[in-house]
């Protein structure tokens, strides 16, 4: 695959960012604990079975994604040359946006890792937000 296919490196992009942003980034709060980090748990470590996230909220993640990936053709071009996929890539974007000690920077790539590292700090963390309630209703969003 090529940026040339960009439609097919896009979709590819989007979806190891998203794989990241559930793993990685993805909070529940249950109803009656305080919001933020001392009464939200990652979603690994809870029995919320939501398996994907709303299209609403997919498609907000994925916004910043076809955004990166625009502004970032070259170095993300010349990063496939060295072996990273667009899925990686995608995940990476998660990973060093949020400050994770994993990303861009640590794959090998050298000046092209650090200046794509650099380039995805500047969209700031991203955090996706469950809130359960006893009745079982769940709302989501992106902060």
């Amino acid at each position: 695959m090529s940026l040339n296919d960009s439609e097919a490196y896009v979709n590819e992009f989007i979806s190891g960012y998203l794989q990241a942003i559930y793993f990685a980034n993805t909070w529940v709060t249950e109803e009656g604990t305080e919001e933020g980090a001392e009464g939200s748990v990652p979603i690994y470590e809870t029995d919320f079975d939501g398996a994907q996230f709303p299209k609403e909220i997919a498609n907000e993640l994925a916004s910043d994604c076809r955004d990166f990936v625009e502004a970032n053709q070259d170095l993300l071009a010349q990063a496939l040359e060295q072996g990273e996929t667009a899925e990686q890539a995608g995940m990476d974007f998660a990973l060093s946006r949020n400050g994770h000690g994993a990303g861009f920077f640590d794959r090998g790539l050298g000046a092209i890792g650090k200046a794509l590292q650099e380039k995805s700090r500047v969209y700031g963390g991203c955090q996706v937000m469950i809130d359960v309630t006893t009745k079982g209703d769940v709302s989501w969003w992106v902060s």
